[in-house]
């Protein structure tokens, strides 16, 4: 069928929509509907919104942009409307007859209640929708914002600022190339699913440390934050020539072990992708691309993030993982440093959730396809250094909490616990109060995920965006300074998403170390002081660095107001 659809009766298909990248099933359902309608006619369809935006979505946008036969657009965005599948959807209506605008509404949380088709900033003239590279449906402040930053600025994939956006290495096996570090010249080796169903263990194996690379997948990319992985990729290709695959007499005699561990698994790696491996470079990698890049200087962005957001790998230590992560080259004269500082910027981040495929959570996809148009400052602009500096400074910054904060769960580690009664947390309330307040604070963090933790004359609070959660819950002298210093530490380290649980939140915030070890819980509260102390620092940082951005930019003080009111937050996860 899909050939046929493709290819058509004698190679030539009635479809223009399945004529661009790996088609969906659904596009051509939407051009045969508008085929078949009569003049006057109308239809509509809940449907994938994706392909407003995706790459296999071009050949229909191009169609509906010459023939306008889209009218309206209701967006669930993330908002999961069947509960057996997760799929992005928006109610789309079609006419026979040509529309001038494409009116849409977003409804982000599946409400259709009171829609308002007569909004005029929820109208986008077909002339306005720029080509057919990626189509966003935006309020006419944003989309007016977001039209003169690409006109006034180059796109992150010009030849003038980067060389290349890539991805990672695919070995095809993972779990044999892919290996924990224990010490020198000691890693473990992990078995994935299949492995661990067919008896499989976890095993320790001494190989060269020459022939390893740390490895960075997204969940360790973070924004300005250089990696602290155990994870080391086995790579057997020479180094004086990356992504040259190692002879098999010269990888013997140079890596003995690293060869002998990869012999132990050569049935496997033979049999990868029905037997294409089966041959003299059966140890080779499932894929060769990009391979030359992983030793450079590079930029290195998460592939699914909530916000835009990555790290500079300035001596090119770390190789990447897969489709999972993504690196930038710059090009010659650029400073990355300027580059790191632009892309963690609130303005790229604005624009690159207006531009971008949503995800669950509303977390977006953040691979080539959906940066390569981010506008980037000409790289000469007299404030270019600055901004190097800047960037430069907060990545060090952030890096610095990191290992603030990893030194102080390290040491949280070491102390016994108490578990606090539920009415600690919850002393005015019975049963049914406590389940009233849980349900109110699940609430607040629905709309604002991050938490501050404060003691006030020996009183706790919990709060989200300067609204309380908790209060009244009370400590004493003796055991402030630790009680509080975990409750700091939680709000740092505890994700709340939509799945979060308010049983394991509540039980979390009544588990309180205790001082078992004297001298690792005087410095977790020395380390927890130290954060907090440094994320004021880095607060002024981003101040200063934004201010800095928004010049090279040339923003409008209302464009200002606009960014900022939007901008994300500035710490994540560590």
């Amino acid at each position: 069928m899909a050939e046929f659809l493709r290819h058509g009766r004698g190679g030539q298909s009635d479809y223009r929509s399945t004529q661009s990248g790996n088609f969906d099933l659904y596009l051509p359902f939407i051009e045969k509907g508008i085929a078949i309608l009569n003049g006057a006619g109308r239809m509509g369809y809940i449907a994938p919104s994706v392909w407003l935006v995706n790459e296999y979505g071009e050949a229909l946008r191009r169609d509906m942009a010459q023939m306008r036969h889209l009218e309206r657009w209701i967006d669930f965005r993330s908002f999961q409307i069947f509960e057996e599948a997760t799929t992005y959807t928006a109610l789309q209506f079609f006419t026979k007859s040509s529309n001038a605008a494409i009116r849409f509404i977003p409804a982000p949380d599946g409400v259709l209640a009171n829609l308002n088709w007569n909004d005029a900033r929820r109208s986008v003239p077909y002339a306005e929708l720029g080509g057919t590279e990626n189509w966003s449906l935006l309020a006419s402040d944003e989309r007016a914002f977001v039209d003169r930053m690409a006109g006034e600025h180059v796109r992150l994939d010009d030849r003038r600022v980067t060389r290349c956006i890539f991805v990672g290495v695919q070995t095809s096996a993972d779990s044999i190339y892919h290996l924990r570090k224990l010490g020198p010249g000691v890693y473990q080796h992990v078995p994935n699913a299949v492995e661990r169903k067919h008896g499989k263990t976890s095993y320790e194996v001494r190989i060269e440390d020459a022939i390893m690379r740390p490895l960075v997948s997204g969940a360790e990319a973070k924004r300005y934050i250089e990696p602290a992985t155990d994870t080391y990729i086995l790579m057997p290709y020479r180094a004086d020539k990356p992504g040259q695959l190692l002879a098999e007499v010269d990888f013997q005699a140079q890596y003995p072990r690293a060869f002998a561990y990869l012999q132990s698994w050569e049935k496997p790696l033979r049999r990868r992708e029905n037997k294409a491996f089966d041959d003299a470079e059966w140890y080779r990698f499932g894929r060769h691309q990009n391979l030359d890049k992983q030793h450079l200087p590079k930029l290195v962005i998460p592939r699914l993030v909530a916000f835009l957001g990555g790290f500079l790998d300035n001596s090119g230590t770390y190789c990447l993982d897969n489709v999972d992560v993504g690196g930038i080259l710059t090009a010659a004269n650029v400073d990355g440093r300027f580059l790191l500082a632009i892309l963690n910027c609130p303005v790229s981040d604005y624009i690159f959730r207006r531009k971008s495929k949503p995800f669950r959570g509303e977390y977006r996809s953040a691979n080539k396809q959906f940066i390569a148009h981010l506008p980037i400052p000409r790289p000469d602009h007299p404030l270019a250094a600055d901004i190097a500096v800047a960037g430069e400074n907060l990545q060090t910054l952030h890096s610095h909490r990191r290992q603030l904060l990893q030194d102080a769960g390290h040491r949280l580690n070491a102390l016994g616990t108490e578990l606090k009664p539920v009415d600690w947390l919850f002393p005015a309330h019975d049963a049914t109060g406590r389940a009233a307040e849980e349900e109110r604070i699940k609430a607040l963090l629905a709309r604002h995920p991050d938490m501050s933790a404060t003691l006030e004359r020996g009183e706790m609070k919990l709060a989200s965006h300067g609204r309380l959660l908790l209060r009244g819950v009370f400590v004493t002298e003796a055991e402030s300074a630790l009680a509080h210093a975990a409750w700091q530490f939680l709000v740092r380290s505890f994700a709340v998403s939509e799945k979060t649980s308010m049983a394991v939140l509540q039980k979390k915030l009544r588990t309180l170390p205790v001082p078992s070890n004297e001298a690792a819980a005087g410095q977790f509260i020395a380390a927890m002081s130290q954060a907090v102390a440094l994320e004021e620092t880095i607060r002024l940082a981003e101040e200063a660095t934004n201010a800095l951005a928004y010049q090279a930019f040339g923003l409008h003080p209302d464009e200002i107001l606009m960014i900022e009111a939007d901008r994300g937050p500035v710490f994540g996860g560590f």
